[in-house]
């Protein structure tokens, strides 16, 4: 029989469980409208280069889904407890970390030298498929020590230390590289904002869930579950914003969106909180 800590932890982590899935269904979506249709039109054409079109529709397909896909499957896969809950939550933890990651070695451009020597349309699929090799790679290498660990009954990969620390480094490294681009444009301001809002929301969600997690690090770890899932819920609504054209109206539904999803995520969390404790 589970313990009333035990049913809270379940509570919780299947709240988060509801957030990834529904994300990823939203993140097909945005894939579906703004990549598939638009390129499958063109296919249409018959004077169009069908093989390049091809090419570059499925590597921008793959770098949409496939890291997130993969590192559910890892993070899954890799965990050795009998619950079900804890399978799928720690499946959702390893993509939002995939998330992150995929943007950092997007960002960084290694291995520019040698894709530029590619020709052609490969050298598109090539850009598109080292950050999803270089991210599952990375997920894969920390899955398996997760794995090969005792897993304490109860525990996820949330309380996992390795994971927590990779966490907060790849999204930290990559509000960096941010304002390192920003700055090379002369957008100092911009490039601080992009760190400094960032950091307020992931703050925000540390003192509201302090009554959540009582352990600094998960708790931290968990406030930017919080912020990625506002953050990435911003991210496909603009993609469908794009399709109905940029406004100061659609760039503040956006937002509002995403915070919306921010506050009811932190809101669940607290509640199924607070009626362990009633």
């Amino acid at each position: 029989m589970a313990t009333p800590k035990q049913t809270n932890e379940n509570s919780q982590r299947k709240i988060t469980i509801i957030f990834g899935y529904s994300l990823f269904v939203v993140a097909l979506a945005a894939v579906i409208v703004s990549i598939i249709i638009p390129w499958s039109t063109i296919l249409l054409n018959p004077t169009s280069k069908h093989l390049s079109v091809i090419v570059i529709l499925l590597s921008f397909v793959s770098a949409s889904i496939v890291p997130f896909i993969v590192s559910f499957i890892i993070g899954d896969k890799t965990t050795r407890t009998r619950n079900r809950v804890t399978h799928h939550y720690n499946g959702v933890l390893f993509s939002v970390l995939a998330y992150w990651l995929s943007i950092f070695f997007s960002s960084i451009g290694a291995l520019s030298p040698i894709i530029r020597t590619i020709p052609g349309v490969w050298m598109v699929a090539a850009v598109n498929a080292w950050p999803i090799l270089a991210t599952i790679f990375v997920i894969t290498v920390l899955a398996l020590r997760y794995h090969g660990r005792t897993q304490k009954t109860g525990e996820s990969v949330l309380q996992y230390k390795p994971y927590q620390l990779l966490l907060i480094a790849s999204v930290a490294a990559t509000l960096a590289l941010t304002q390192q681009y920003l700055a090379e444009g002369y957008q100092v301001a911009g490039g601080i904002l992009n760190i400094a809002i960032p950091t307020i929301f992931i703050a925000i969600a540390y003192l509201v869930l302090s009554k959540v997690h009582s352990i600094k690090l998960t708790r931290l770890s968990s406030a930017i579950i919080a912020f990625s899932f506002g953050f990435t819920t911003m991210t496909f609504a603009g993609q469908f914003g794009a399709i109905i054209g940029y406004s100061a109206l659609t760039t503040l539904s956006v937002t509002i969106i995403g915070l919306a999803v921010w506050v009811l995520y932190l809101w669940l969390n607290l509640d199924s909180t607070k009626k362990l404790k009633a």
